[in-house]
């Protein structure tokens, strides 16, 4: 998600931001900055390191100080590097919990089960699997750093969010998933080849982001930013209709 200028600067006014600071560690940058635009939104103040090496990533967090580090383990095989990042953040002089952020399942269940020794070094304050539930990212990162979670949105914003599910669900939806507690976000598979498209709105800047995850689900690839909820809803609708038709 790219920003301009102005939308940037509303987006660091965002009451409440410097609460907790987090860095999103991510090579995919589209995942790393939609994860940035959510966080924003709930209150947090939020880095991104797209390709860092071990040193930069080291030098990165002595200088930042965060509360929290999202980290992924990359596209190659396994969680890779990341256990050692994440086992350096839990015995640095002031230990950083480390959130798992990954697509591969057998490191997942690794690092949840906590018996290995790498799993026990790295003492992961959570683990997020991709693709992720927009609920359970910022619940997890809340709890990571000590934080409860705030009230619902409001009333206007449920309706409009409820609008939007009712049209997707009647157009034929497949795999409808939407929050459970009030945020404005949802997923469902749709077009030719069934592919699974993530819905947001950023309230920071009040814009429906909307992108379609690769088929491995761990890249996250943007198609546009809404301003206008109805335009929204119609493409949305295009999708659904285009797997009926082929």
């Amino acid at each position: 998600m790219r920003l301009a200028k102005g939308d940037a600067t509303r987006a660091m006014e965002a009451p409440g931001l410097a609460q907790k600071k987090i860095v999103v560690v991510d090579d995919d940058r589209d995942i790393a900055e939609v994860v940035q635009t959510i966080l924003i939104d709930e209150g947090f103040a939020v880095s991104c390191l797209y390709l860092p090496s071990e040193r930069e990533l080291k030098a990165a967090i002595d200088r930042l100080e965060p509360d929290c580090v999202l980290l992924d383990g990359g596209h190659r095989a396994g969680y890779g590097l990341s256990w050692t990042i994440a086992s350096w953040l839990a015995s640095r002089e002031r230990p950083v919990p480390a959130v798992m952020f990954t697509g591969h399942t057998p490191d997942r269940e690794e690092a949840m089960i906590g018996t290995s020794e790498r799993a026990q070094a790295a003492q992961v304050a959570g683990v997020i699997p991709k693709p992720f539930d927009i609920d359970h990212l910022v619940t997890t990162v809340r709890r990571a750093v000590g934080e409860t979670a705030p009230g619902p949105s409001k009333i206007a914003e449920e309706a409009r969010h409820a609008e939007l599910l009712e049209r997707l669900r009647a157009a034929g939806a497949e795999d409808l998933r939407t929050s459970q507690i009030g945020r404005e976000w949802a997923t469902f598979r749709g077009g030719a080849e069934h592919l699974l498209f993530k819905i947001y709105r950023w309230r920071a800047v009040d814009v429906y982001f909307i992108g379609r995850y690769s088929e491995d689900g761990t890249q996250l690839h943007p198609i546009g930013q809404f301003y206008d909820f109805e335009a929204l809803v119609l493409y949305c609708l295009d999708v659904i209709r285009e797997r009926r038709h082929n």
